[in-house]
């Protein structure tokens, strides 16, 4: 109540004040005078009330501004990253595709020597022979399940780019022409391991190593593999076709769509992908070199001899 009676006390006093000195002419001038102070003060408040909304509004724009660039340039990084991934992808499905003919190979050359010791009646390095024919098989499984892995996480990182993409660098045809080798190679395992076993001598060795620990992922001694290897094999074999069938159903769509895809580019973004489709053309290429190698492998294989290291080249499996 005292600032109340202050605020309207005081001006009135003051105006009392000016009458007495000035008179009427006084007061006049007076009520101009604070009319046109309370007028400024408001405008000025008014003026800087603006000029702080204006800033608010400023700094909230120039956050949201560098929000959406972040949000850009973490999509952009996301995309480049799954785009790597994607040659990465293909590197390792075209390296597991490459070990697996020298894996066929090798137990092939096991198989041969479990015979060569069965004939001879080599109880111990006979089944010596199996086990390691059985570890190669367990390794071209794997490497089968390996494709299989890689060929589903590259069907959902191209969808997740979402822009056409080159193909997966395995076919189809030639997993169909590993197919045949590899189950031909168990059967033959079966057959020898059957013939053993039915040896009194072969099959009382064979009961006393069944237990023995084996490095093949899913089983736990030598008799599970010797037993299981040859269904999980065709497992792997029929899951790696089909996806391969989808994969290759869904890069004939890609292809189709790459066209409308380059038109709706920038001009910088046309670079970009320029140089990518050379690196990716690049990558085809060395894919198609190792392709050729692999058939030629595939083919020594069926001629059950062992490829010459001059026509290949050096090369590690």
């Amino acid at each position: 109540m005292a600032n109340i009676a202050f605020i309207i006390g005081a001006p009135l006093a003051l105006l009392l004040v000016i009458y007495m000195s000035f008179g009427e002419n006084g007061v006049l001038l007076a009520l101009l005078a604070i009319a046109a102070f309370y007028g400024l003060k408001k405008y000025l408040k008014s003026d800087a009330d603006n000029k702080r909304q204006a800033l608010k509004r400023a700094a909230q724009h120039a956050e949201e501004n560098q929000r959406a660039n972040e949000a850009r340039r973490a999509e952009r990084a996301l995309k480049e990253s799954r785009v790597t991934q994607l040659v990465d992808i293909r590197a390792n499905a075209t390296a597991s595709f490459g070990r697996v003919p020298s894996s066929l190979l090798a137990a092939e050359e096991q198989l041969d020597q479990a015979e060569v010791e069965f004939e001879d009646g080599a109880f111990a390095p006979f089944w010596d022979a199996v086990g390691r024919a059985v570890e190669s098989l367990g390794l071209a499984d794997q490497l089968f399940r390996n494709i299989s892995r890689d060929g589903s996480v590259y069907a959902e990182t191209c969808q997740l780019v979402g822009q056409p993409t080159d193909g997966f660098p395995v076919a189809n045809a030639e997993v169909e022409r590993l197919r045949g080798l590899a189950l031909s190679t168990s059967q033959r395992m079966a057959g020898i391991v059957r013939q053993a076993q039915k040896n009194f001598h072969f099959a009382t060795i064979y009961e006393q190593r069944k237990t023995n620990q084996i490095l093949i992922a899913g089983f736990t001694n030598l008799g599970d593999a010797i037993a299981g290897l040859g269904d999980r094999l065709t497992d792997s074999l029929g899951s790696m076709s089909q996806l391969l069938v989808s994969l290759e159903d869904g890069q004939s769509r890609r292809h189709a769509e790459l066209s409308d895809w380059k038109e709706a580019m920038t001009e910088t973004s046309r670079a970009n992908a320029d140089a990518a489709a050379a690196q990716r053309e690049a990558i085809a290429g060395e894919a198609a070199k190792a392709a050729q190698r692999q058939l030629a492998m595939l083919d020594n294989i069926q001629r059950s001899r062992r490829p010459d290291p001059h026509e290949r080249g050096p090369r590690k499996f």
